[in-house]
């Protein structure tokens, strides 16, 4: 059971994250919070969360040639893989973007914090559009989807690929 919260009255109050600030369980009460574990623009290891890049891993321009860094993280999900644990997040822009990020869990009061994160190639598949909503599956697998797809007329049914020609047009 969760502490409860008083509501949001003021637009500002609405705008803050406000957590219970327990929970109990089985009668014994543990405290709880709200940790950020990355913003966007975040550098971690390398990696700068957030940051939109081409096909080549370029990062893309943006206001006043600026690297474009997303602020529309729509959903993540935590993934143990053997002893590490992992953070798959989904950007819901145009064109998306998806990252992963390896975390480290602090034993004593469990917190997480981001160790390196990268955007995920999908170079390969043509990018991704807009990644929108996601789980993670029964076997511990992200699971995500793509929301407002690109116009399919310009796809080639057989293959998937999309035609050069018609898209310019």
């Amino acid at each position: 059971q969760f502490q409860g919260i008083p509501a949001p009255q003021t637009d500002a109050e609405r705008r803050q994250v406000i957590t219970s600030p327990e929970v109990t369980i089985d009668g014994k009460a543990y405290p709880i919070s709200f940790r950020t574990i990355l913003r966007s623009g975040d550098k971690a290891g390398e990696g700068t969360f957030g940051l939109l890049t081409d096909r080549k891993g370029q990062p893309l321009p943006g206001e006043g040639g600026a690297p474009r860094i997303s602020n529309a993280n729509d959903f993540s999900s935590l993934l143990p893989v053997g002893d590490r644990l992992f953070m798959v997040s989904q950007f819901e822009v145009r064109p998306g973007a998806m990252y992963l990020t390896e975390l480290a869990q602090d034993r004593a009061s469990g917190a997480l914090s981001a160790i390196s994160t990268r955007p995920i190639d999908f170079s390969s598949l043509g990018g991704v559009w807009n990644p929108c909503a996601g789980s993670v599956t029964p076997w511990g697998s992200h699971l995500g989807s793509e929301e407002y797809e690109p116009d399919a007329r310009h796809h080639d049914p057989a293959t998937g690929r999309i035609d050069r020609e018609t898209a310019a047009m």
